[in-house]
């Protein structure tokens, strides 16, 4: 008698010990992961719950977070620097950019600053003065007035000149001024000459070195010379004394003057889209209409002084302007490797040279940084990475992307900071939700930690310091504030079976973690695309010390399937084994 003949099942058991990650992409199979919540990339490729955060602070109107050896931020118009309220209030409605240089904060688009060593040092960029009932005159270089008024102006000398009798030669091309030394029997030329602009409080909030704008100088009497030489004060001059009541400068004058008209003197940043600092300047970009005239510009302030962007006096220490050919607006800038980078969508322009004297601007076509997505610009282990209008990418000489992980997804939207070898980005899912997901530079894999919208990123030493979008303030690492609790986490597999064409059967899938006391687990399973989660055993509870353990799983024939875990507290998934029999290719 014959029995008839069994076929063997051909099996292979398969073993996953290493993640990749987050990744969307169809048939990565169990060691990516198509959805995750709250996770991270432990050492050795392994998944385990993200760290506990803290709870520092829960602001009413957020407005900006920046970090300067201790955290700071700005809530309903008040700058705050390590919890304390400082004396800069006031400031306007609307998120700030708040740059950090050396020891200052200083706040856009209001122009405000904070020392955070003399507290006493704070005010505003911005000096405007109005008046009226202004004297011109001559005086030496400290606003003392001449020690004789007496003064000859004219192409010859006057005859028998007292000792320090002026003379204002204007006999060549440029006018002289000269005084008559009797010890010499000669006129002695001035190498420079001043002038002083007195009125109450034209000086206030000035001090020497400060490019001052003057503007609505206007004389009215008969003399056509005096005409011009006041009219020729309108502009900008680099002062070079002041008391509260007058500003001494560069000039000529035959005479004092006085003027009643209505008179401006005023020391002001120019309106900037992006501000950053770079090699002890601070650099911004503006495109758009001021003024009636179309701007599109890039500008340095003066070397070491974040208060003046307009003193042009041919040395190192100037102020820099250069206007830009490219169209669109600015969408972003950062300090990269020494150098200012001023990004649009389509555009990078980089400032090379290391003065005024010679600064050059380098354009490159490329994707830019998208709009509305400045905040993600963040240099990783000497890489510069940003949102881009094509996904997330890391820019050497050109931009490469880094994103392929999610499959196509459009993000719109975002903030970024960096730690260690990670990339850290909040960003917003065109069509979906926000995310805060965590690019490993080195291993080029990514992770997603939480759907929080964080508008503000600031890094002090190993702490991450995190503005959320409802006004709270998480520290990543949980160095301070108060701690989270249990972290609830998920974890979705990417299609398993993609592989093989055949029907399959797993006997048996066991997925080794380490659980912590008081976690908690629950397994699901999703066959063939079928949208319908199946719990796959009973919810496993570590209620003693923390130890590891291993979670069965039992699927059910299929062509395909995913896995799901979620559960609270902290667990570190080692491994995930599977025994795979092939059926045939009917099924």
């Amino acid at each position: 008698m014959y029995y008839p003949r069994l076929r063997r099942l051909n099996s292979q058991q398969m073993k996953t010990e290493k993640f990749h990650g987050l990744d969307r992409r169809p048939g990565m199979g169990d060691a990516a992961c198509s959805e995750m919540q709250n996770m991270q990339l432990y050492p050795d490729n392994l998944l385990s719950t993200r760290k506990k955060r803290g709870l520092m602070a829960t602001l009413n109107m957020p407005q900006g977070l920046t970090a300067n050896g201790k955290p700071a931020w700005i809530d309903g118009g008040v700058l705050y620097f390590d919890g304390a309220a400082t004396p800069v209030t006031g400031l306007t409605e609307g998120e700030k950019q708040m740059v950090c240089m050396g020891a200052y904060i200083v706040i856009f688009p209001d122009g405000k600053y904070y020392n955070t060593v003399k507290p006493e040092d704070n005010g505003s960029i911005d000096r405007l003065w109005t008046g009226s009932n202004v004297t011109i005159s001559m005086c030496y270089v400290d606003g003392t007035d001449y020690d004789d008024g007496s003064m000859t102006v004219g192409t010859k000398p006057p005859e028998n000149p007292a000792d320090g009798h002026y003379w204002l030669d204007t006999s060549g091309e440029q006018d002289e001024l000269k005084k008559w030394s009797e010890g010499n029997e000669e006129w002695v030329v001035f190498a420079s000459v001043y002038i002083k602009i007195s009125a109450e409080g034209i000086g206030e909030g000035i001090k020497a070195g400060d490019a001052v704008k003057l503007s609505g100088l206007e004389y009215n009497g008969p003399n056509q010379r005096t005409k011009k030489q006041v009219e020729d004060l309108n502009g900008t001059w680099e002062i070079m004394t002041c008391g509260d009541d007058y500003l001494v400068m560069i000039g000529l004058m035959d005479d004092m003057v006085e003027l009643e008209g209505e008179i401006h003197a005023d020391r002001q940043a120019p309106k900037m889209d992006y501000v950053i600092e770079c090699n002890n300047r601070l650099w911004g970009c503006y495109h758009g209409q001021q003024d009636g005239e179309t701007l599109n510009e890039i500008y340095a302030s003066a070397l070491g002084d974040f208060k003046n962007w307009r003193r042009y006096n041919g040395t190192s220490m100037d102020s820099y302007t250069v206007s830009v050919g490219t169209d669109g607006d600015f969408t972003g800038a950062i300090e990269h490797r020494g150098q200012p980078y001023f990004f649009k969508e389509r555009y990078c322009h980089k400032i090379f040279g290391d003065k005024p004297g010679n600064y050059q601007m380098q354009t490159t076509t490329c994707d830019g940084v998208r709009t509305g997505c400045a905040k993600t610009l963040q240099v990783v282990n000497g890489t510069l990475y940003y949102l881009s209008i094509n996904g997330v990418v890391a820019f050497e000489t050109l931009p490469t992307p880094m994103d392929d992980a999610f499959s196509g997804a459009r993000f719109d939207a975002g903030a970024a900071c960096e730690y260690e070898n990670q990339y850290i980005i909040s960003m917003h899912e065109v069509g979906g939700e926000w995310g805060v997901y965590v690019l490993d530079t080195k291993m080029g894999m990514w992770v997603q930690e939480d759907k929080k919208n964080i508008t503000h990123f600031a890094r002090i030493r190993d702490e991450i310091y995190m503005l959320e979008d409802d006004g709270r303030i998480w520290t990543r690492h949980g160095s301070q504030g108060t701690m989270e609790t249990q972290v609830p986490w998920e974890m979705v597999t990417s299609q398993i079976g993609y592989s093989v064409a055949e029907h399959k059967n797993i006997g048996r899938c066991n997925i080794r973690m380490r659980m912590a006391k008081g976690a908690q687990v629950q397994a699901y399973v999703e066959y063939d695309s079928d949208g319908e989660w199946l719990e796959a055993g009973s919810k496993m509870t570590n209620e003693g010390f923390t130890n590891t353990v291993m979670l069965p799983i039992f699927p059910r024939r299929c062509d395909h399937m995913r896995f799901k875990l979620e559960g609270v507290g902290d667990i570190t998934i080692y491994s995930m084994t599977r025994q795979v029999y092939i059926g045939s290719d009917g099924g």
